[in-house]
């Protein structure tokens, strides 16, 4: 059963009802309980249709300008995905009063005061997220708030109100949750509770989303809860502005201070006249995050991506249109990729020709599997590059680095019961073996568990070839040393998986300068989805 069919006959929390309320007010004392039970109660008509035409209309205006930076939907929640608010330059979008409006709602704040006290929390920040158009990629499950301390107490530290602006359906990107993971089981470490890998997530949980919902909903939830994004198929993008609020009990002490994270309490970002429009009680709770100076608003140069360097954002933007298209479908793992149209336009970069093999897609009939000597495109946990197989049964990386194996010992077997599949084993020097498999008689392998994702076939590639591509085509740092470092051909990131892989690429090279996107490598492969960056 293909994605959409999946999504369309499945997708959707069983017994959704018992998660909603009808009326946040008259039920508050209800929906809190609701909310402790299960980290998260759904509000059905807490906005008119005034207030969701003007909330999306406040969307799109943000999503276009993030997007006119970002063509070929790099995201920055993974590709596709982007949190509204990381994208600005406070980090938070109280400058507007969209979102101002969410700060104190008439059918919301009754049931905030039931979880945290009358006066007993403040505002936190507000931006929210979305996700573009046909985006068949999930968003690792994760929390929102893992800080020290975050468990010591049952009540939640901090609560995000999130806002439907359009009907939530089975195709269109609902957010998943996992009911009741907000706390550890009796008897389990808080320091040991966290969400599984996507190799271990069941299928059930990718299924668990919050849909359908009509337009004009809220949904509360405890940022303990365990939750992500999924595909959204549809031909629009998906939005879920939010409003953020803190219990004073976790804000005490300094923002920069171990009791205290800066994502949890924004800094003073409320111009003063925005302020001055609240009620008396969105006045008191907003009373931290007021300010009187003149600060710069708009959107990040690179709108909050923290996992790609200036140099490479910069090269998407300069990129020839269709070059674009085809990293616009790496990034959200739409299908199939396309091939470039414009054949005869050379790619310029320094002044020279580099049109060679871009966007060629597999051969219809591949080579007889490791005949001869071959070249296979291989993205591994920790790396990318071209790993060459010698028909003497040996098989050695490209580029070798030190720390990480670079040759060992290959061999071929029928895979038990898969038709005409092939395994491929792998016995690394000096390390653990992997086994590989091909449906497609060698052109393609996949679903290595120890660390390769997969092994496509470079055609006519010879080993001097691929070394030669790869030494004129020197790795590009990430800008932030503290998320760790990654080449986007095949630098090795310590402690995960290269930029490539993480972003489903099989291969991509780049200039050494910012003047323009020099080379795509298309492989038809399956790729695993990005981790959430948080």
């Amino acid at each position: 059963m293909g994605l959409r069919e999946t999504l369309r006959t499945r997708n959707g929390l069983p017994d959704i009802e018992k998660y909603i309320v009808t009326n946040g007010a008259a039920e508050a004392a209800r929906a809190a309980a609701l909310f402790r039970e299960h980290g998260f109660v759904i509000i059905k008509d807490a906005l008119s249709e005034e207030q969701v035409d003007t909330l999306l209309r406040g969307c799109q205006r943000e999503a276009e300008q993030i997007l006119e930076l970002d063509p070929v939907r790099v995201g920055n929640r993974g590709g596709g995905r982007y949190s509204l608010g990381e994208a600005q330059v406070t980090g938070h979008l109280l400058h507007r009063e969209e979102w101002a409006m969410l700060v104190d709602l008439k059918p919301v704040t009754p049931v905030l005061k039931q979880i945290f006290g009358e006066r007993g929390y403040v505002c936190a920040g507000a931006g929210g997220d979305f996700v573009v158009d046909r985006v068949e990629r999930y968003q690792n499950l994760h929390a929102d708030i893992n800080q020290r301390g975050c468990y010591d107490r049952e009540d939640a530290p901090v609560v995000t109100v999130n806002v439907t602006t359009c009907a939530l359906t089975w195709e269109n990107g609902p957010t998943r949750m996992l009911p009741g993971t907000h706390r550890p089981p009796d008897g389990t470490n808080s320091w040991s509770w966290q969400p599984p890998g996507e190799e271990e997530e069941s299928e059930d949980s990718k299924l668990s989303t919050l849909c359908p919902l009509p337009a004009g909903c809220v949904i509360i939830r405890d940022n303990r809860l365990w939750h992500a994004g999924t595909p959204n198929l549809s031909a629009t993008p998906r939005f879920l502005p939010n409003c953020e609020f803190a219990a004073t009990w976790w804000c005490k002490g300094k923002t920069s201070s171990l009791q205290r994270n800066q994502w949890v309490q924004a800094t003073p970002c409320m111009p003063r006249s925005v302020y001055d429009g609240l009620s008396e009680h969105g006045q008191d709770i907003c009373r931290l995050i007021v300010t009187d100076d003149d600060l710069p608003h708009g959107i990040r140069e690179d709108f909050g991506c923290e996992y790609m360097g200036h140099a490479f954002l910069t090269q998407t933007r300069l990129a020839p249109p269709a070059a674009q298209r085809q990293l616009r479908e790496l990034m959200t793992g739409a299908q199939p990729a396309l091939e470039v149209e414009e054949e005869g336009a050379a790619w310029e970069s320094g002044g020279q020709d580099h049109r060679e093999d871009v966007g060629k897609a597999l051969p219809d009939e591949p080579p007889p599997a490791l005949a001869s000597e071959a070249v296979y495109f291989g993205t591994h946990r920790d790396w990318c590059d071209h790993v060459v197989f010698r028909p003497d049964g040996g098989f050695e990386l490209a580029r070798a680095s030190p720390g990480r194996p670079s040759v060992g010992r290959w061999r071929l077997r029928p895979a038990v019961g898969a038709g005409d599949a092939v395994q491929l084993e792998l016995e690394w020097q000096g390390c653990d073996s992997e086994r590989l498999s091909s449906s497609d008689g060698g052109a393609s392998f996949v679903a290595g568990s120890s660390g390769l994702d997969s092994l496509a076939r470079c055609g006519s590639v010879t080993l001097a070839a691929a070394r030669a591509k790869e030494a004129s085509a020197p790795p590009l740092p990430l800008r932030r040393a503290g998320r760790g470092r990654a080449g986007l051909l095949c630098g090795a990131r310590p402690g995960g998986r290269s930029l490539a892989a993480r972003l489903g690429m099989a291969a991509l090279a780049v200039g050494p300068g910012p003047s323009a996107i020099r080379e795509l490598s298309v492989r038809a492969t399956p790729a695993r989805p990005p981790r959430a960056l948080h």
